[in-house]
């Protein structure tokens, strides 16, 4: 994931796709189990297909990235 980057902004790339991911998912999940208990009459089986999709949300987003690796030869001298 860090090839991703240039070295510039690499923490900042890496750090604010963490932030809001952790933000948007992590943080709206437990609203939504509760919304799908409460919509399915207190079953789980709707919370573990949702978690179940997110999981393979997540792989098929890991598996899609670019790795492109940054090397010194295309770094631009602007001096």
């Amino acid at each position: 994931m860090s090839e991703t980057f240039s070295a510039e902004v690499r923490y900042t790339g890496i750090t604010l796709g963490y932030q809001i991911g952790s933000a948007l998912f992590s943080g709206t999940a437990p609203m939504i189990a509760l919304a799908l208990v409460a919509a399915f009459s207190g079953s789980w089986i709707p919370v573990a297909i949702y978690m179940a999709a997110v999981c393979a949300i997540s792989f098929v987003a890991a598996y899609l990235s670019k790795h492109v690796a940054i090397t010194e030869d295309h770094v631009e001298d602007h001096a």
